[in-house]
């Protein structure tokens, strides 16, 4: 026969351990989520920072670029010498023609220097231009209309097939054997003038060069005046020794200035130049 008095203390003692069980559940679930939210909220937070770091790094190189992209297309050309600039313009000459360049170009101060090239196979040409700002040789700039360049003067090497034709480019001449009026142009020289046609030529020679400036008879005093500064200005400076002759025509006018000389088959023009005594300033650079 079963107790009933000794079985219900075991019940209830049973009853009570049930019931803390379920109290108990409600918190372990609570714990577990409150973790999973902790986790997630710092799982979101690192993202958070990363995707700020990676933000500011990739505004920080866009900054980057864009100041080198606005500093390399503000850059200027460097500001070259005139011996670094003629050194640069021979390097743009591809022909067998010797090739020989002035030392030094007339500028005013604080002007650049630049040129166009051309060359092929027995002939090259080089135009000198003066700026206010430097120019990379060859640039589009030097004959725009709207540029600041100026030129100085063209130069034009020619070889030829035979000395008789390299002969015939220069037009030598012994101006005391062709008569005319003469003149007294100083350091014992004397040049001789002839007018016709509105002009008037007054004509001297120096060793195998032939010198002769223009002027208009109704102003030959202007004419006199060149010739003996051009005189005087190659008293202390030598011409290219020319082989077998060289001629320069000076017009005091400024329009037709041009020096001539011959290196054998060879032949050299100095023309485009406005003022006379820059085209000897040219002349006598050469070596």
């Amino acid at each position: 026969m079963i107790n009933k008095k000794a079985l219900f203390p075991a019940f209830i003692t049973m009853a009570v351990l049930a019931g803390c069980s379920m109290n108990n559940a409600p918190d372990n679930e609570t714990t577990n989520t409150s973790s999973q939210a902790s986790s997630a909220e710092e799982t979101s937070q690192s993202s958070s920072q990363e995707s700020t770091v990676e933000e500011s790094s990739s505004s920080e190189a866009a900054n980057q670029s864009s100041a080198a992209s606005s500093t390399s297309s503000s850059e200027q050309p460097a500001a070259l010498s005139q011996q670094e600039v003629l050194e640069a313009i021979e390097n743009e000459l591809y022909t067998d023609a010797p090739i020989h360049l002035p030392k030094q170009l007339p500028m005013k101060e604080g002007k650049h220097l630049s040129a166009t090239t051309s060359s092929e196979a027995g002939t090259y040409a080089v135009v000198f231009y003066e700026s206010d700002e430097p120019i990379p040789i060859n640039n589009q700039q030097l004959t725009n209309s709207t540029s600041s360049a100026e030129k100085i003067a063209q130069l034009t090497v020619q070889q030829y097939p035979s000395q008789k034709e390299a002969d015939d480019q220069i037009v030598h001449q012994t101006f005391s054997e062709q008569g005319g009026q003469e003149v007294d142009l100083g350091y014992d020289i004397t040049g001789y003038q002839d007018a016709g046609a509105g002009s008037v030529y007054t004509g001297w020679n120096e060793g195998q060069w032939a010198l002769a400036v223009h002027a208009r008879t109704s102003n030959s005093e202007q004419g006199t005046e060149l010739a003996k500064e051009a005189v005087e200005f190659l008293e202390e400076n030598s011409l290219p020794v020319p082989n077998p002759h060289g001629y320069a025509h000076l017009d005091s006018e400024r329009e037709t200035n041009r020096i001539l000389w011959q290196d054998g088959t060879t032949v050299y023009v100095i023309d485009q130049v406005v003022d006379p005594i820059d085209a000897l300033m040219i002349a006598v650079a050469f070596d």
